[in-house]
C-alpha cells in the first residue's frame, strides 16, 4: 500500500530470478516498497527459514512448491498472511482453513503418450495396469513429480498413494530421462510410448 512507500521488505524466493525478477520490479514502481530478494530453490529456502526460526530477515516466502509451505505451515513458524489475500484465490488453491499460505500459480501433471504406440489411458491410476509395463516414462527426482505425489497423497489419502507408488515402480517405468521436456521429446519422436510431465511442457 502507499503508506508504506519507502519501506522494504526481505523475500526468499524458491522460483528463479528471470521469472520473478519483473514482477518485484512492477511492484516497487507499483507501491514504492523496496525488495530484497535471495534466490534459491525452494527446499533450500524452506530449510533456511526453518533453521533461522524466528530470526529470519525473511518477510515473505514465495515458494515454487507445496512441499516445502507444507513443512513450513505445520509447527506454523511461517505465520499467517491477511485472510483477504489468501481468499483471491479460488477455493482449491488455499488450505482448507487457516491462512497460512495462498495459491499464485498453478500448474497440471498430465500424461502424454504417442497414439501410434499406445492408446492414452483414462488417468493415472492405469499407468499400474499390465499393457503400460515398461512404457511410462517418469522423472522421479524432478520437484513437480514429487509434488504431484503430494498432490495424489492429499487427494486420495496415503495408503492409496503408496499402493500407486508400488504398483508404478513394479510396471518398470523408464527413469533414465532426465527432464520434463526430454520426456515430452522422447514421446514426440516415438522413442517412449508415455509420459508424466507437468502440463506447460506440452
Amino acid at each position: 500500500t502507499t503508506d508504506l512507500a519507502g519501506s522494504s521488505i526481505t523475500l526468499y524466493s524458491g522460483r528463479d530470478e528471470e521469472l520473478l525478477a519483473p514482477l518485484i520490479e512492477q511492484f516497487t514502481e507499483d507501491t514504492g516498497i523496496e525488495v530484497e530478494v535471495r534466490y534459491g530453490n525452494s527446499a533450500e529456502m524452506g530449510a533456511q527459514l526453518l533453521e533461522e526460526g524466528d530470526k529470519t530477515p525473511a518477510d515473505v516466502f514465495y515458494s515454487q512448491e507445496v512441499g516445502a509451505v507444507g513443512v513450513l505451515a505445520e509447527p506454523d513458524p511461517a505465520g499467517h498472511l491477511p485472510a483477504e489475500v489468501v481468499g483471491l484465490a479460488d477455493d482449491r488453491f488455499r488450505p482448507a482453513e487457516g491462512t497460512e499460505w495462498g495459491g499464485v500459480t498453478g500448474r497440471s501433471r498430465v500424461i502424454v503418450y504417442n497414439p501410434d504406440l499406445v492408446d492414452a489411458p483414462a488417468g493415472v491410476e492405469e499407468l499400474v495396469e499390465p499393457e503400460y509395463k515398461g512404457k511410462v516414462a517418469i522423472v522421479p527426482e524432478n520437484a513437480g513429480f514429487q509434488a504431484f505425489v503430494t498432490g495424489f497423497r492429499v487427494s486420495e489419502g496415503e495408503d492409496a498413494a503408496r499402493e500407486w507408488l508400488e504398483g508404478l515402480l513394479a510396471n518398470e517405468p523408464i527413469t533414465d530421462i532426465e527432464s520434463n521436456g526430454d520426456v515430452l521429446e522422447a514421446v514426440e519422436q516415438g522413442d517412449v510410448p508415455i509420459g508424466l510431465i507437468n502440463h506447460y511442457y506440452w
